[in-house]
This record gives C-alpha cells, sequence and structure tokens, in this order.
C-alpha cells in the first residue's frame, strides 16, 4: 500500500488463521496472556487488520477505499464436523463488513445500508466489485448481485458443491 503512491490499487488478502488448527504463530509480537489457539489467531487477525487500516489511513487512501471482509462460513460448535448431525449447535453466520467509500453515491450507500438485513452471499462479491470498477459483466446467467443495488428482500440463496457458477437453466 504504502509503495502505491496515488496510482489505482487493489489488494485481495486471504487469511487461513481462523481455520483449525488456527495460527498460533506469527512474525507480528502476540500477547503472552493469549494461550488458546484461537485467541492467537483472533488476535494475528484483528492486527493485520489494524495494520491494513493504518496503512490507508497513512497514504490518505482510507476515506476512499472501499472495503469488503468476509468469512467462507459459520462455525460449527459440535463436537462433529457435520452440518446435519448438529445443525442446532452451529453458528452459520459468515461475517460481512463492507465499508463504503466517502465519494459514493448516494444511491448506492442507501442500497448498502437496507442490504445489511438481507440476505447477501459470497457469490455477491464479484458482482460489486465489477460495479465499482465499473467493468461490463459477461453475457452470464450470474447468480450473484451487485451490493451497491438493493437485493430483493425475497431473495432465496442456495450453494452447491459443483463446477457450476450460474444458475441452473429454468425448464
Amino acid at each position: 500500500i504504502r509503495r502505491s503512491g496515488d496510482r489505482p490499487l487493489f489488494v485481495v488478502a486471504y487469511f487461513n488463521a481462523l481455520h483449525d488448527p488456527y495460527q498460533a504463530q506469527s512474525i507480528l509480537p502476540i500477547p503472552s496472556d493469549l494461550k488458546e489457539r484461537r485467541a492467537k489467531a483472533t488476535f494475528i487477525l484483528e492486527e493485520v487488520h489494524r495494520r491494513l487500516f493504518n496503512a490507508l489511513r497513512e497514504m490518505d487512501r482510507f476515506d476512499d477505499s472501499f472495503v469488503i471482509i468476509t468469512g467462507d462460513h459459520g462455525l460449527n460448535l459440535g463436537p462433529s464436523i457435520s452440518r446435519l448431525t448438529h445443525i442446532d449447535r452451529v453458528a452459520l453466520k459468515p461475517v460481512f463488513l463492507l465499508k463504503p467509500s466517502q465519494g459514493m453515491t448516494e444511491e448506492r450507500a442507501r442500497a448498502l445500508l437496507t442490504n445489511k438485513d438481507r440476505l447477501i452471499a459470497n457469490i455477491d462479491i464479484a458482482p460489486t466489485i465489477a460495479e465499482l470498477v465499473g467493468a461490463r459483466p459477461l453475457d452470464l446467467d450470474y447468480a450473484g448481485v451487485s451490493l451497491l443495488t438493493e437485493v430483493p428482500s425475497e431473495r432465496f440463496v442456495f450453494a452447491l458443491n459443483t463446477p457450476e457458477w450460474r444458475r441452473w437453466p429454468e425448464e
């Protein structure tokens, strides 16, 4: 970030710290009172985000940045990894944090605010970024929607573990 100067900047970062067995070591100093692996991993992830945001602020780019932070799935609180047999013990709450840029239009900001109570999914990230950068989507029937437009309140989202990244044809 610091080396980018005033050039356009696009950053993608994937963190695996909060996946079992949880990251417990880092080049970052970890407080000695943190003993549990999950607590250490949480600290590492929070510290990385703090440093990222501070670097954006130092470069005077924070207000103009659009930030998306998401998790890939919820947390299984049961003794088994089966989400079907322990469905009552699972917290299926992926995390979405959207920080709009200061120069965002009122219409887009209103849509983001409306969407905070709507069903959104990871498949919505690509269309959102495409709209932000003015990219024209290919002629695909893509199930994701831009979060900069109001997501329908009656939306139903499903996920399949297949190589298909589009809706199935309606019969």
